[in-house]
């Protein structure tokens, strides 16, 4: 029976692995972007420090896998960040055959993944984060693979610009396959302009990784925001395990609740979509 699990895991890697060194990864839906905001901005999000609380539904393909996700961050004293966050994937069916009775049946594989991190600015320009990481995967009745990892990064603040660079899912490989572990960098930019009785808020960042598995990924996402009201989001995803597509999404705003929607196209993930609710403290 474990070599049959093990055999429906590998199978199962193929299905969301980009390239044939990514084949070897375990939980890839760990570089995922589950919630609407992020998965518009093509998962250019290692400097996102918004306060708020977000509660996604995701359909995933080629995989067909749908996430529920819930997600929250907060900035406290200007110093202090508290994130916490999880969600639960589950795969379409397919049919296995029972060691015992030799009857065939179907089962859906499914996927849990939670986080919990903690941010310091100790300086007006400098801080540190670092998150730690769970991800199961049940992949056959009675037959699951789970692991640990953590994020850590180091921050800079200077004016309108952000910056980081640090490790993403580092950890110890999983019976056999490979976490994916990514050295990162990232560079982003933010700007409020105010006109009158108008506001224009307007975001752009690029995340670069390098795959200790040997693979170079880079996301670039970009937004703007009328009035605190109106949100249009865009970006593009190059490499990594995710490969290359385009995302667009749209969001509305209204006294700190907001409502968005984004959708994924090229490659094997075109017509991936989700939908999300949250309330920006």
């Amino acid at each position: 029976m474990r070599r049959t699990a093990l055999t429906i895991l590998a199978a199962v890697l193929m299905q969301f692995s980009a390239g044939a060194q990514a084949e070897s990864v375990v939980f890839p839906f760990m570089e995922f972007s589950h919630d609407a905001i992020s998965a518009a901005r093509a998962g250019a999000t290692l400097l996102d420090d918004s306060s708020d609380i977000r509660v996604a539904y995701q359909n995933w393909a080629p995989s067909g896998t749908s996430y529920a996700n819930i997600s929250g961050q907060y900035t406290f004293a200007g110093k202090f960040t508290l994130k916490a966050g999880g969600g639960y994937g589950s795969d379409k069916s397919y049919e296995m055959m029972d060691d015992i009775s030799s009857q065939a049946y179907r089962y859906a594989s499914s996927e849990t993944y939670f986080h919990a991190g903690f941010g310091y600015r100790f300086l007006d320009f400098l801080g540190v984060e670092a998150t730690a990481k769970y991800a199961g995967n049940r992949i056959a009745p009675h037959s699951s693979i789970d692991g640990f990892c953590a994020d850590v990064l180091v921050r800079v603040w200077a004016k309108d610009f952000k910056f980081a660079a640090g490790v993403t899912n580092a950890g110890p490989d999983v019976q056999g396959f490979k976490l994916p572990a990514a050295m990162a960098v990232a560079a982003g930019y933010a700007k409020n302009i105010e006109e009158g009785f108008e506001t224009h808020s307007v975001e752009a960042e690029l995340d670069v990784k390098y795959f200790l598995y040997g693979e170079v990924g880079g996301s670039f996402g970009i937004s703007y925001t009328y009035n605190n009201m109106l949100s249009v989001r865009g970006g593009f995803h190059a490499g990594g395990i995710v490969g290359n597509h385009a995302s667009l999404g749209i969001g509305f705003s209204f006294k700190g609740f907001h409502i968005d929607g984004t959708y994924l196209a090229g490659g094997q993930i075109t017509n991936s979509f989700g939908i999300g609710l949250g309330y920006k403290f």
